[in-house]
Protein backbone atom coordinates (compact mmCIF):
# COMPACT_ATOMS: atom_id res chain seq x y z
CA UNK A 1 0.00 0.00 0.00
CA UNK A 2 1.85 3.18 -1.29
CA UNK A 3 1.64 6.09 1.27
CA UNK A 4 1.64 9.76 0.00
CA UNK A 5 2.05 13.01 1.84
CA UNK A 6 -0.56 15.20 0.90
CA UNK A 7 -0.13 19.07 0.48
CA UNK A 8 -0.89 21.45 2.83
CA UNK A 9 -3.87 22.67 0.63
CA UNK A 10 -5.43 19.37 0.39
CA UNK A 11 -5.55 18.69 4.03
CA UNK A 12 -7.32 22.06 4.33
CA UNK A 13 -9.59 20.88 2.21
CA UNK A 14 -10.40 17.92 4.02
CA UNK A 15 -10.62 19.57 6.93
CA UNK A 16 -13.31 21.41 5.19
CA UNK A 17 -15.50 18.45 4.12
CA UNK A 18 -14.96 16.98 6.96
CA UNK A 19 -16.09 19.42 9.65
CA UNK A 20 -19.14 20.44 7.87
CA UNK A 21 -20.41 16.85 6.67
CA UNK A 22 -20.12 16.25 10.71
CA UNK A 23 -21.78 18.93 11.94
CA UNK A 24 -18.93 20.45 13.60
CA UNK A 25 -19.40 23.93 12.20
CA UNK A 26 -22.81 24.83 12.96
CA UNK A 27 -21.95 23.56 16.82
CA UNK A 28 -19.21 26.27 16.46
CA UNK A 29 -21.40 28.96 15.37
CA UNK A 30 -23.42 28.86 17.97
CA UNK A 31 -20.72 29.00 20.49
CA UNK A 32 -19.19 31.77 19.15
CA UNK A 33 -22.69 33.37 18.99
CA UNK A 34 -22.86 32.68 22.49
CA UNK A 35 -19.64 34.24 23.72
CA UNK A 36 -20.52 37.50 21.35
CA UNK A 37 -23.89 37.50 23.68
CA UNK A 38 -22.12 36.96 26.98
CA UNK A 39 -19.40 39.76 25.74
CA UNK A 40 -22.34 41.86 25.24
CA UNK A 41 -23.74 42.13 28.90
CA UNK A 42 -26.93 42.92 27.36
CA UNK A 43 -29.54 42.14 24.61
CA UNK A 44 -28.76 42.71 21.08
CA UNK A 45 -30.82 42.69 17.35
CA UNK A 46 -29.33 40.81 14.55
CA UNK A 47 -27.49 43.68 12.77
CA UNK A 48 -25.93 44.50 16.62
CA UNK A 49 -24.58 40.74 16.47
CA UNK A 50 -23.46 40.96 12.81
CA UNK A 51 -21.44 43.96 13.51
CA UNK A 52 -19.90 42.30 16.52
CA UNK A 53 -18.61 38.71 14.60
CA UNK A 54 -17.43 40.92 12.36
CA UNK A 55 -14.99 43.39 14.48
CA UNK A 56 -14.53 40.33 17.11
CA UNK A 57 -13.64 37.41 14.56
CA UNK A 58 -13.82 39.38 11.35
CA UNK A 59 -16.50 36.83 9.94
CA UNK A 60 -20.09 37.46 8.24
CA UNK A 61 -22.39 34.95 8.34
CA UNK A 62 -25.54 35.70 6.23
CA UNK A 63 -29.08 37.00 8.41
CA UNK A 64 -30.12 33.48 7.32
CA UNK A 65 -27.24 31.69 8.73
CA UNK A 66 -27.62 33.82 11.82
CA UNK A 67 -31.28 33.57 12.69
CA UNK A 68 -31.16 29.39 12.14
CA UNK A 69 -28.60 29.69 14.97
CA UNK A 70 -30.47 31.62 17.05
CA UNK A 71 -33.41 29.89 16.66
CA UNK A 72 -30.98 26.34 17.81
CA UNK A 73 -30.04 28.67 20.85
CA UNK A 74 -33.78 29.61 21.32
CA UNK A 75 -34.63 26.08 21.15
CA UNK A 76 -32.24 24.68 23.55
CA UNK A 77 -33.14 27.48 26.11
CA UNK A 78 -29.79 29.34 25.96
CA UNK A 79 -30.91 32.56 24.98
CA UNK A 80 -34.16 34.23 24.62
CA UNK A 81 -36.07 36.79 22.77
CA UNK A 82 -37.44 39.86 23.92
CA UNK A 83 -39.45 42.80 21.68
CA UNK A 84 -37.44 44.17 18.86
CA UNK A 85 -36.80 41.36 18.12
CA UNK A 86 -33.21 41.49 20.81
CA UNK A 87 -30.98 38.67 22.19
CA UNK A 88 -30.06 38.26 25.10
CA UNK A 89 -28.68 34.87 26.88
CA UNK A 90 -30.80 33.25 29.65
CA UNK A 91 -29.21 33.93 33.15
CA UNK A 92 -28.17 30.27 33.59
CA UNK A 93 -26.33 30.06 30.26
CA UNK A 94 -24.75 33.51 31.02
CA UNK A 95 -23.37 32.39 34.71
CA UNK A 96 -22.23 29.38 33.13
CA UNK A 97 -20.05 31.06 30.61
CA UNK A 98 -18.81 33.33 33.13
CA UNK A 99 -17.17 30.08 34.97
CA UNK A 100 -16.26 28.77 31.77
CA UNK A 101 -14.20 31.70 30.52
CA UNK A 102 -12.93 32.18 33.74
CA UNK A 103 -11.38 29.06 33.99
CA UNK A 104 -10.08 28.94 30.05
CA UNK A 105 -8.46 32.47 31.54
CA UNK A 106 -6.91 30.63 34.59
CA UNK A 107 -5.62 27.82 32.57
CA UNK A 108 -3.92 29.96 29.79
CA UNK A 109 -1.99 31.73 32.50
CA UNK A 110 -0.83 28.27 34.22
CA UNK A 111 0.12 27.27 30.65
CA UNK A 112 2.28 30.75 30.10
CA UNK A 113 3.76 30.49 33.99
CA UNK A 114 4.83 26.47 33.88
CA UNK A 115 6.52 26.83 30.17
CA UNK A 116 8.44 30.30 32.28
CA UNK A 117 9.39 28.10 34.80
CA UNK A 118 10.16 25.02 32.98
CA UNK A 119 12.53 27.43 31.10
CA UNK A 120 14.23 28.99 34.06
CA UNK A 121 15.20 25.23 35.17
CA UNK A 122 16.65 23.68 32.09
CA UNK A 123 18.08 26.53 29.87
CA UNK A 124 19.51 28.53 33.06
CA UNK A 125 20.50 31.65 30.69
CA UNK A 126 17.99 31.85 28.02
CA UNK A 127 15.26 34.45 27.64
CA UNK A 128 12.49 32.34 28.91
CA UNK A 129 10.13 35.63 27.39
CA UNK A 130 11.36 34.90 23.99
CA UNK A 131 11.47 30.91 23.76
CA UNK A 132 7.51 31.41 24.62
CA UNK A 133 6.87 33.98 21.99
CA UNK A 134 8.85 31.85 19.41
CA UNK A 135 7.33 28.62 20.73
CA UNK A 136 3.61 29.96 20.19
CA UNK A 137 4.69 31.00 16.93
CA UNK A 138 5.77 27.78 16.25
CA UNK A 139 2.45 26.06 17.61
CA UNK A 140 -0.13 28.00 16.01
CA UNK A 141 2.37 27.43 12.52
CA UNK A 142 2.30 23.83 12.74
CA UNK A 143 -1.35 23.40 13.53
CA UNK A 144 -2.02 26.16 10.37
CA UNK A 145 0.16 22.82 8.34
CA UNK A 146 -0.97 19.78 9.38
CA UNK A 147 -3.99 20.67 11.44
CA UNK A 148 -5.96 17.61 13.49
CA UNK A 149 -2.68 15.50 13.27
CA UNK A 150 -1.28 17.76 15.96
CA UNK A 151 -3.79 15.37 17.73
CA UNK A 152 -1.47 12.75 17.50
CA UNK A 153 0.79 14.93 19.70
CA UNK A 154 -1.91 14.16 22.46
CA UNK A 155 -3.26 10.77 21.66
CA UNK A 156 0.61 9.28 20.83
CA UNK A 157 3.00 11.13 21.40
CA UNK A 158 3.92 11.76 17.90
CA UNK A 159 5.79 15.19 17.45
CA UNK A 160 6.77 15.49 14.31
CA UNK A 161 3.73 14.01 11.82
CA UNK A 162 4.33 15.43 8.33
CA UNK A 163 5.60 18.61 9.65
CA UNK A 164 8.85 18.52 11.80
CA UNK A 165 8.41 22.09 13.61
CA UNK A 166 10.13 20.41 16.57
CA UNK A 167 13.39 20.85 15.33
CA UNK A 168 12.34 24.27 13.43
CA UNK A 169 11.67 25.48 16.37
CA UNK A 170 14.75 24.55 18.35
CA UNK A 171 16.85 25.77 15.08
CA UNK A 172 16.10 29.07 16.35
CA UNK A 173 18.13 28.83 19.48
CA UNK A 174 21.91 28.12 20.20
CA UNK A 175 23.34 24.01 20.05
CA UNK A 176 23.41 24.88 24.12
CA UNK A 177 20.35 25.39 24.66
CA UNK A 178 18.40 23.06 22.36
CA UNK A 179 18.46 19.68 25.22
CA UNK A 180 17.39 22.17 27.65
CA UNK A 181 14.16 23.32 25.62
CA UNK A 182 13.09 19.62 24.57
CA UNK A 183 12.92 18.85 28.27
CA UNK A 184 10.63 22.19 28.47
CA UNK A 185 8.73 20.35 25.78
CA UNK A 186 8.30 17.39 27.52
CA UNK A 187 6.98 18.96 30.28
CA UNK A 188 4.44 21.17 27.98
CA UNK A 189 3.25 18.00 26.33
CA UNK A 190 3.98 15.94 29.43
CA UNK A 191 0.23 13.61 29.72
CA UNK A 192 -0.98 15.38 32.97
CA UNK A 193 0.02 18.93 32.19
CA UNK A 194 -3.82 19.31 31.58
CA UNK A 195 -4.10 23.27 31.74
CA UNK A 196 -1.16 23.16 28.65
CA UNK A 197 -3.23 20.88 26.60
CA UNK A 198 -6.15 22.22 27.29
CA UNK A 199 -4.27 25.10 25.52
CA UNK A 200 -3.55 23.23 22.26
CA UNK A 201 -6.99 22.01 21.91
CA UNK A 202 -8.30 25.68 22.09
CA UNK A 203 -5.73 26.50 19.04
CA UNK A 204 -7.11 23.25 17.26
CA UNK A 205 -10.67 24.22 17.68
CA UNK A 206 -9.94 27.62 16.60
CA UNK A 207 -8.00 26.26 13.56
CA UNK A 208 -11.14 24.02 12.67
CA UNK A 209 -13.82 27.22 13.14
CA UNK A 210 -11.62 29.09 10.49
CA UNK A 211 -10.76 26.20 8.05
CA UNK A 212 -14.65 25.14 8.85
CA UNK A 213 -15.95 28.73 7.70
CA UNK A 214 -14.07 29.22 4.41
CA UNK A 215 -11.43 28.27 2.32
CA UNK A 216 -7.94 30.15 1.96
CA UNK A 217 -6.86 31.53 -0.61
CA UNK A 218 -4.08 29.34 -1.70
CA UNK A 219 -6.64 26.07 -1.17
CA UNK A 220 -9.20 27.54 -3.39
CA UNK A 221 -6.45 28.75 -6.08
CA UNK A 222 -5.41 24.91 -6.00
CA UNK A 223 -9.15 23.73 -6.69
CA UNK A 224 -10.43 25.96 -9.40
CA UNK A 225 -6.51 26.25 -11.32
CA UNK A 226 -6.99 28.22 -14.34
CA UNK A 227 -10.43 29.08 -13.98
CA UNK A 228 -9.55 33.29 -13.29
CA UNK A 229 -13.66 34.13 -12.84
CA UNK A 230 -16.25 31.93 -11.84
CA UNK A 231 -19.70 32.87 -13.10
CA UNK A 232 -23.01 31.89 -11.81
CA UNK A 233 -26.21 32.45 -13.61
CA UNK A 234 -29.36 32.31 -11.19
CA UNK A 235 -33.32 32.75 -12.30
CA UNK A 236 -35.66 33.57 -10.40
CA UNK A 237 -38.89 32.36 -8.96
CA UNK A 238 -42.40 34.95 -8.44
CA UNK A 239 -41.91 33.96 -4.77
CA UNK A 240 -38.30 35.11 -4.55
CA UNK A 241 -39.32 38.02 -6.38
CA UNK A 242 -41.65 39.44 -3.89
CA UNK A 243 -39.34 38.71 -1.25
CA UNK A 244 -36.85 41.05 -3.24
CA UNK A 245 -39.36 43.81 -3.71
CA UNK A 246 -40.14 43.46 0.01
CA UNK A 247 -44.00 42.73 -0.95
CA UNK A 248 -44.77 39.55 1.25
CA UNK A 249 -43.68 38.08 4.45
CA UNK A 250 -42.29 34.88 4.21
CA UNK A 251 -40.11 32.02 6.16
CA UNK A 252 -37.48 32.64 3.36
CA UNK A 253 -37.32 36.21 2.86
CA UNK A 254 -34.27 36.41 4.70
CA UNK A 255 -32.45 33.75 2.85
CA UNK A 256 -33.58 35.55 -0.52
CA UNK A 257 -32.48 38.68 0.42
CA UNK A 258 -28.67 37.19 1.63
CA UNK A 259 -28.67 35.75 -2.33
CA UNK A 260 -29.26 39.50 -3.63
CA UNK A 261 -26.40 40.57 -1.30
CA UNK A 262 -24.27 38.27 -2.48
CA UNK A 263 -25.17 39.03 -5.86
CA UNK A 264 -23.85 42.60 -5.42
CA UNK A 265 -20.82 41.73 -3.61
CA UNK A 266 -17.55 42.67 -5.72
CA UNK A 267 -15.68 39.54 -5.45
CA UNK A 268 -12.45 39.19 -8.07
CA UNK A 269 -13.19 35.33 -8.65
CA UNK A 270 -16.73 35.33 -8.74
CA UNK A 271 -19.64 36.74 -10.30
CA UNK A 272 -23.32 36.03 -9.77
CA UNK A 273 -25.94 37.04 -12.38
CA UNK A 274 -29.49 37.37 -11.66
CA UNK A 275 -32.60 36.85 -13.98
CA UNK A 276 -36.06 36.03 -14.44
CA UNK A 277 -38.09 34.46 -17.18
CA UNK A 278 -41.07 36.62 -19.12
CA UNK A 279 -43.44 34.42 -17.64
CA UNK A 280 -42.19 34.94 -14.11
CA UNK A 281 -42.73 38.86 -14.64
CA UNK A 282 -46.08 38.26 -16.26
CA UNK A 283 -47.30 35.94 -13.00
CA UNK A 284 -46.12 38.57 -10.66
CA UNK A 285 -47.66 41.29 -12.55
CA UNK A 286 -51.01 39.22 -12.51
CA UNK A 287 -50.96 38.45 -8.73
CA UNK A 288 -50.12 41.88 -8.24
CA UNK A 289 -53.20 42.72 -10.18
CA UNK A 290 -55.25 40.47 -8.10
CA UNK A 291 -53.97 41.89 -4.79
CA UNK A 292 -54.80 45.39 -5.76
CA UNK A 293 -58.44 44.35 -7.26
CA UNK A 294 -58.96 43.06 -3.74
CA UNK A 295 -58.15 45.86 -2.11
CA UNK A 296 -59.14 48.83 -4.14
CA UNK A 297 -62.49 49.23 -2.69
CA UNK A 298 -61.09 49.49 1.04
CA UNK A 299 -61.27 53.25 2.11
CA UNK A 300 -57.80 52.88 3.83
CA UNK A 301 -58.09 55.31 6.63
CA UNK A 302 -54.87 54.87 9.75
CA UNK A 303 -57.71 53.13 11.49
CA UNK A 304 -58.99 50.86 8.78
CA UNK A 305 -55.17 49.89 7.65
CA UNK A 306 -54.47 49.03 11.66
CA UNK A 307 -57.82 46.62 11.59
CA UNK A 308 -56.67 45.46 7.96
CA UNK A 309 -53.10 44.09 9.42
CA UNK A 310 -55.13 42.09 12.10
CA UNK A 311 -56.88 39.90 9.21
CA UNK A 312 -56.24 36.77 7.56
CA UNK A 313 -54.89 38.77 4.58
CA UNK A 314 -52.57 37.50 2.05
CA UNK A 315 -48.78 39.07 2.83
CA UNK A 316 -49.08 41.19 0.05
CA UNK A 317 -52.51 42.77 0.72
CA UNK A 318 -50.81 43.16 4.31
CA UNK A 319 -47.82 45.07 3.22
CA UNK A 320 -49.96 47.21 1.42
CA UNK A 321 -52.00 48.39 4.15
CA UNK A 322 -48.79 48.34 6.23
CA UNK A 323 -47.90 51.24 4.05
CA UNK A 324 -51.09 53.09 4.32
CA UNK A 325 -51.31 52.80 8.12
CA UNK A 326 -48.28 54.77 7.93
CA UNK A 327 -49.41 57.30 5.07
CA UNK A 328 -52.95 58.56 5.32
CA UNK A 329 -54.85 58.78 1.93
CA UNK A 330 -52.55 56.19 0.24
CA UNK A 331 -55.13 54.17 -2.51
CA UNK A 332 -54.45 50.94 -4.02
CA UNK A 333 -53.35 51.90 -7.20
CA UNK A 334 -50.71 54.32 -5.79
CA UNK A 335 -49.30 51.48 -4.34
CA UNK A 336 -49.39 48.53 -6.78
CA UNK A 337 -49.14 50.66 -10.15
CA UNK A 338 -45.72 50.94 -10.33
CA UNK A 339 -44.92 47.33 -9.75
CA UNK A 340 -47.19 46.51 -12.08
CA UNK A 341 -46.22 49.27 -14.67
CA UNK A 342 -42.72 48.95 -14.59
CA UNK A 343 -41.43 46.11 -12.77
CA UNK A 344 -39.00 44.91 -15.36
CA UNK A 345 -37.30 48.58 -14.70
CA UNK A 346 -37.29 48.30 -10.82
CA UNK A 347 -35.85 44.83 -11.30
CA UNK A 348 -33.16 45.80 -13.56
CA UNK A 349 -32.28 48.57 -11.27
CA UNK A 350 -31.73 45.93 -8.64
CA UNK A 351 -29.24 44.15 -10.77
CA UNK A 352 -31.86 41.41 -12.45
CA UNK A 353 -32.26 41.06 -15.40
CA UNK A 354 -34.79 39.11 -18.20
CA UNK A 355 -33.50 36.16 -19.56
CA UNK A 356 -35.24 34.79 -22.76
CA UNK A 357 -37.37 31.78 -22.89
CA UNK A 358 -39.72 32.38 -25.63
CA UNK A 359 -43.32 31.33 -24.42
CA UNK A 360 -44.07 30.82 -28.03
CA UNK A 361 -42.07 27.80 -27.49
CA UNK A 362 -41.70 26.80 -24.37
CA UNK A 363 -45.64 26.89 -23.65
CA UNK A 364 -46.10 24.60 -26.18
CA UNK A 365 -43.52 21.95 -25.76
CA UNK A 366 -45.38 18.26 -25.51
CA UNK A 367 -42.58 17.85 -22.54
CA UNK A 368 -43.37 20.93 -20.64
CA UNK A 369 -47.65 20.17 -21.12
CA UNK A 370 -47.04 16.52 -20.13
CA UNK A 371 -45.47 17.65 -16.56
CA UNK A 372 -48.07 20.32 -16.33
CA UNK A 373 -50.86 17.55 -16.91
CA UNK A 374 -48.62 15.03 -14.46
CA UNK A 375 -48.91 17.78 -12.16
CA UNK A 376 -52.49 18.77 -12.49
CA UNK A 377 -53.44 15.27 -11.70
CA UNK A 378 -51.22 14.98 -8.51
CA UNK A 379 -52.88 17.74 -6.63
CA UNK A 380 -56.40 16.84 -7.93
CA UNK A 381 -55.51 13.46 -5.37
CA UNK A 382 -53.66 15.15 -3.05
CA UNK A 383 -54.84 18.37 -2.59
CA UNK A 384 -57.81 20.15 -1.46
CA UNK A 385 -58.95 22.29 -4.38
CA UNK A 386 -58.22 25.80 -2.80
CA UNK A 387 -54.64 24.79 -2.17
CA UNK A 388 -54.28 23.53 -6.16
CA UNK A 389 -52.27 25.42 -8.47
CA UNK A 390 -54.28 26.78 -11.35
CA UNK A 391 -52.63 25.49 -15.03
CA UNK A 392 -51.07 29.10 -15.47
CA UNK A 393 -49.09 28.80 -12.34
CA UNK A 394 -47.83 24.87 -13.22
CA UNK A 395 -46.98 26.40 -16.40
CA UNK A 396 -45.06 28.61 -14.98
CA UNK A 397 -42.85 26.26 -12.87
CA UNK A 398 -42.43 23.76 -15.62
CA UNK A 399 -40.87 26.54 -18.20
CA UNK A 400 -39.00 27.86 -15.10
CA UNK A 401 -37.40 24.40 -14.45
CA UNK A 402 -37.05 23.44 -18.15
CA UNK A 403 -35.72 26.41 -19.36
CA UNK A 404 -32.81 26.18 -16.69
CA UNK A 405 -32.19 22.42 -17.24
CA UNK A 406 -31.82 23.45 -21.10
CA UNK A 407 -28.91 25.54 -20.24
CA UNK A 408 -26.98 23.29 -18.52
CA UNK A 409 -24.54 20.61 -20.19
CA UNK A 410 -26.24 17.11 -19.98
CA UNK A 411 -25.19 14.83 -17.36
CA UNK A 412 -23.09 16.71 -15.64
CA UNK A 413 -23.14 15.29 -11.77
CA UNK A 414 -20.49 17.99 -10.42
CA UNK A 415 -21.55 21.16 -9.30
CA UNK A 416 -18.35 22.65 -10.61
CA UNK A 417 -19.81 22.10 -13.56
CA UNK A 418 -23.02 24.02 -13.14
CA UNK A 419 -23.92 27.60 -14.48
CA UNK A 420 -27.45 27.93 -14.57
CA UNK A 421 -29.73 27.54 -10.88
CA UNK A 422 -33.07 27.93 -10.34
CA UNK A 423 -33.73 29.61 -7.00
CA UNK A 424 -37.37 29.46 -5.35
CA UNK A 425 -38.97 29.66 -2.17
CA UNK A 426 -41.93 26.89 -3.16
CA UNK A 427 -41.53 23.86 -1.25
CA UNK A 428 -43.65 22.29 -3.99
CA UNK A 429 -41.64 23.95 -6.91
CA UNK A 430 -38.51 22.10 -4.86
CA UNK A 431 -40.52 18.87 -4.34
CA UNK A 432 -41.39 18.79 -8.26
CA UNK A 433 -37.31 19.14 -8.91
CA UNK A 434 -36.59 16.32 -6.89
CA UNK A 435 -39.70 14.13 -8.84
CA UNK A 436 -37.63 15.32 -12.04
CA UNK A 437 -34.60 13.69 -10.51
CA UNK A 438 -35.74 10.94 -9.71
CA UNK A 439 -36.80 10.15 -13.31
CA UNK A 440 -34.09 11.56 -15.04
CA UNK A 441 -31.52 9.59 -12.42
CA UNK A 442 -29.69 13.21 -12.01
CA UNK A 443 -27.55 13.39 -8.72
CA UNK A 444 -28.00 17.66 -8.60
CA UNK A 445 -30.98 19.69 -8.35
CA UNK A 446 -31.88 22.05 -10.63
CA UNK A 447 -33.92 24.62 -8.16
CA UNK A 448 -32.85 25.47 -5.17
CA UNK A 449 -34.12 27.00 -1.98
CA UNK A 450 -31.82 30.18 -1.91
CA UNK A 451 -29.97 28.99 1.57
CA UNK A 452 -29.00 26.23 -0.21
CA UNK A 453 -27.70 28.42 -2.96
CA UNK A 454 -25.48 31.08 -0.61
CA UNK A 455 -23.95 28.30 1.14
CA UNK A 456 -23.26 26.92 -2.51
CA UNK A 457 -21.47 30.12 -3.53
CA UNK A 458 -20.14 31.09 -0.34
CA UNK A 459 -17.84 27.96 -1.17
CA UNK A 460 -15.85 30.57 -3.47
CA UNK A 461 -15.40 33.24 -1.51
CA UNK A 462 -11.88 32.97 0.58
CA UNK A 463 -11.44 33.61 3.96
CA UNK A 464 -10.51 36.98 5.56
CA UNK A 465 -6.52 36.75 5.86
CA UNK A 466 -6.96 38.28 9.22
CA UNK A 467 -9.21 35.38 10.56
CA UNK A 468 -6.23 33.01 11.69
CA UNK A 469 -4.80 35.88 13.32
CA UNK A 470 -7.86 37.19 14.92
CA UNK A 471 -8.90 33.62 16.70
CA UNK A 472 -5.57 32.58 18.13
CA UNK A 473 -5.45 36.40 19.64
CA UNK A 474 -4.69 35.39 23.87
CA UNK A 475 -7.89 37.70 24.80
CA UNK A 476 -10.02 35.95 22.24
CA UNK A 477 -9.28 32.50 22.01
CA UNK A 478 -10.02 31.69 25.91
CA UNK A 479 -13.36 33.08 24.94
CA UNK A 480 -14.54 31.74 21.69
CA UNK A 481 -13.53 28.17 21.92
CA UNK A 482 -13.64 27.43 26.07
CA UNK A 483 -13.34 23.65 26.16
CA UNK A 484 -12.66 20.74 24.42
CA UNK A 485 -15.80 18.37 24.37
CA UNK A 486 -16.44 15.07 22.70
CA UNK A 487 -18.20 16.65 19.84
CA UNK A 488 -14.76 18.52 19.34
CA UNK A 489 -12.97 15.24 19.52
CA UNK A 490 -14.80 13.28 17.32
CA UNK A 491 -14.74 15.72 14.85
CA UNK A 492 -11.08 15.49 14.97
CA UNK A 493 -10.64 11.96 14.73
CA UNK A 494 -13.11 11.97 11.54
CA UNK A 495 -10.45 14.31 10.20
CA UNK A 496 -7.85 12.05 10.81
CA UNK A 497 -9.67 9.25 9.40
CA UNK A 498 -10.59 11.07 6.42
CA UNK A 499 -6.97 12.29 5.87
CA UNK A 500 -5.12 8.65 6.68
CA UNK A 501 -8.02 7.32 3.62
CA UNK A 502 -6.78 9.89 1.39
CA UNK A 503 -3.00 9.08 1.92
CA UNK A 504 -3.24 5.57 1.79
CA UNK A 505 -4.62 6.08 -1.85
CA UNK A 506 -1.74 5.88 -4.05
CA UNK A 507 -4.03 5.82 -7.52
CA UNK A 508 -5.36 8.66 -6.84
CA UNK A 509 -3.34 11.91 -8.15
CA UNK A 510 -3.75 14.87 -6.08
CA UNK A 511 -5.36 16.82 -9.07
CA UNK A 512 -7.70 14.03 -9.01
CA UNK A 513 -8.41 14.35 -5.41
CA UNK A 514 -8.53 18.11 -5.10
CA UNK A 515 -11.88 17.59 -7.64
CA UNK A 516 -13.31 14.49 -5.46
CA UNK A 517 -12.88 16.65 -2.43
CA UNK A 518 -14.40 20.25 -3.88
CA UNK A 519 -17.43 18.20 -5.22
CA UNK A 520 -17.56 16.43 -1.89
CA UNK A 521 -17.61 19.81 -0.42
CA UNK A 522 -19.96 21.66 -2.65
CA UNK A 523 -22.49 18.34 -2.71
CA UNK A 524 -22.39 18.89 1.22
CA UNK A 525 -23.60 22.64 1.12
CA UNK A 526 -26.84 21.04 -1.34
CA UNK A 527 -27.72 18.36 1.21
CA UNK A 528 -30.84 19.87 2.03
CA UNK A 529 -31.91 19.87 -1.58
CA UNK A 530 -31.42 16.30 -1.31
CA UNK A 531 -33.93 15.92 1.04
CA UNK A 532 -35.80 12.15 1.03
CA UNK A 533 -39.37 12.36 -0.76
CA UNK A 534 -40.28 11.81 3.24
CA UNK A 535 -38.83 15.04 3.75
CA UNK A 536 -39.73 17.08 1.10
CA UNK A 537 -43.55 16.07 1.38
CA UNK A 538 -43.37 17.27 5.03
CA UNK A 539 -42.09 20.54 4.05
CA UNK A 540 -44.77 20.83 1.74
CA UNK A 541 -47.22 19.88 4.19
CA UNK A 542 -46.23 22.28 6.76
CA UNK A 543 -45.54 25.50 3.93
CA UNK A 544 -49.68 24.57 3.32
CA UNK A 545 -50.44 24.51 7.28
CA UNK A 546 -48.69 27.72 7.56
CA UNK A 547 -50.17 29.00 4.56
CA UNK A 548 -53.69 28.11 6.00
CA UNK A 549 -52.81 29.48 8.97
Amino acid sequence: MTTKHLSPEIVSLIHHVELNESGWWKKAVSQVVRAVLWMNKGAMSLSQLHAALKKELGVQFTDDVLNKQLDSLSGQGSIVRLPGPLFKLTEKIDQELGISHAKAITEQEVCHREFLDSCAQFCVDLDSSKAWNEFSNSLVTAIHVTGANLFHLLADGNLQRDIDWVARFLSKFENQHQEGLRKVLSAFFAPGNHACRNQVLRLLSAHFFAEASQLRPDTLLLIEGGVKVRSIKVVLDTNFVFSVLKLHDNPGDDAAISLIDAAQTGWSNLEIKLYVLPGTLDEAQRVLINQMQMVERIRTTQAMARVALTQPLPSIAKKFFDSAAQSPGLTAKTFFQPYIDDLRTILRDKGIAVLEAHPSVYNQRQDVIDDVLDEQRREEVELPEQRRKGYETLLHDAVLWHAVNDRRRANTDSPFDVEYWAVSIDWRLIAFDRKKRVANESRLPVVLHPSNLVQLVQFWVPRNEDLDAILVDSLRLPLFFQSFDPDDERATVKVLEAISRFENVGDLPEKTLKVVLANQALRGRLKHAEASNDEVFKLVRDELLMEHR
